[in-house]
């Protein structure tokens, strides 16, 4: 899957990004797993418990960003959480449930995706920038 990081900026402008709001870019080390994205965008306005978020998971299944909650948001560190709505080739449904923390001072990202219902969890790490 073929991603572009030009692409998926303009996507997120598209959908109501607030010129105000951070923009987190993040590169990941994602191991080659399928269900963790090689690059994530959010899109946060400080003070509000809603993002934006897109990546090329989300745009396989959805074909633009989706809306997520910020479960935490203090002076280190910012945490959403959202859900992808995933069938595969065999028709399988599953609910992956995602949660990615940024930490402020670093820079770095941690991200886990865990198939809702099941204990087995995908875990991976990066960077951001954010503008």
């Amino acid at each position: 899957m073929k991603f572009r990081t030009a692409f998926f900026a303009t996507i997120l402008s598209l959908y109501g990004v607030s010129a105000s709001a951070a923009v987190y870019e993040c590169d990941i080390d994602s191991k080659s797993h399928n269900w963790l994205p090689v690059k994530l965008f959010v899109s946060h306005k400080a003070g509000s418990n809603t993002a934006t978020v897109s990546d090329p998971i989300i745009h396989h299944f959805y074909g633009k960003p989706i809306g997520a909650r910020v479960k935490h948001d203090n002076e280190k560190r910012v945490t959403f959480g959202w859900t992808v709505k995933a069938v595969n080739k065999s028709r399988q449904r599953a609910n992956m449930v995602y949660r990615a923390t940024y930490l402020k001072g670093s820079g770095k990202l941690s991200i886990n995706a865990q198939p809702n219902g099941y204990s087995n969890k995908f875990s991976a790490s990066g960077t951001c920038k954010v503008s």
